[in-house]
């Protein structure tokens, strides 16, 4: 009956206390097999076998959420930063070979501390959820998204030119504003668009996001609510001013 209830769990996935599970797993199975031993030594062997069979598929299952819960955002369900930026080295790996562009853009909640402020935390988080849902609602298949820092999301958008990709984030940040509106609190948004329509093999996630990052702290100087985009052999002057995201974002 206990091997049957493990095999079982084995089948249908680990719980969200996968860890703590598969331990209780391992100390029952071992109090069995020595009892197994003590008794039928040729019942002891294939149990063994069993347990070796059942528990390293929850191993593996184990493993298999531990990456998964690493890839998302825990408040949002977007991707986490770690996990665009290995999804943006593979796009810009790809597209090379195939001579397709590749767009990425950060998006910024203007005034985001004020809304916290002023409603609250939970409040805040709730919009940053909505944000996240929006964005993916909008912007998939054709790309991902994820939460790369506080207030900040990165959009990948991979073999979309950037006039098309300037298209597809304009809408985006029209249906934002719009579900702010409703919600009673006018909230606007700033992003930074960056395109590579060539990507060479030494380009580098890095360079992207530190390009719209630059670009978004641009509109952000210039009074917020906007968007700016360039072409990355447009704003090389740009992007050796502000080698990287968390430079890019001081005042």
């Amino acid at each position: 009956m206990y091997a049957a209830a493990i095999l079982k769990r084995a089948r249908t996935g680990l719980a969200d206390h996968a860890a703590t599970v598969l331990l209780i797993d391992i100390v029952a199975a071992s109090f069995v097999l020595t009892v197994y031993w003590w008794f039928s030594p040729a019942k002891a062997v294939w149990y063994s076998l069993f347990c070796l069979v059942v528990f390293g598929w929850e191993i593996v299952a184990l493993v298999v959420r531990a990456r998964e819960l690493a890839d998302r955002d825990a408040l949002t369900g977007a991707g986490s930063r770690a996990y665009f930026a290995r999804v943006t080295q593979r796009a810009l790996r790809d597209c090379a070979r195939s001579g397709r562009p590749v767009a990425l853009a950060v998006l910024d909640c203007d005034d985001f501390k004020r809304v916290n402020e002023r409603f609250g935390h939970q409040v805040g988080d709730e919009i940053l959820i909505e944000v996240a849902d929006i964005l993916r609602k909008q912007l998939t298949p054709n790309g991902t998204v994820a939460r790369l820092w506080g207030d900040a999301f990165g959009i990948l958008l991979p073999g979309v030119p950037l006039p098309s990709a300037r298209v597809l984030l304009e809408g985006a940040k029209a249906r934002l504003e719009s579900r702010m509106s409703e919600r009673g609190g006018p909230m606007t948004f700033s992003i930074g668009l960056w395109a590579e329509p060539n990507p060479g093999p030494s380009a580098t996630a890095d360079q992207l996001l530190a390009g719209a990052d630059a670009l978004m702290f641009t509109v952000k100087r210039g009074g917020r609510n906007g968007l700016l985009c360039r072409h990355s052999h447009e704003a090389l002057e740009t992007l050796e001013q502000r080698p990287n995201p968390e430079f890019a974002r001081q005042p």
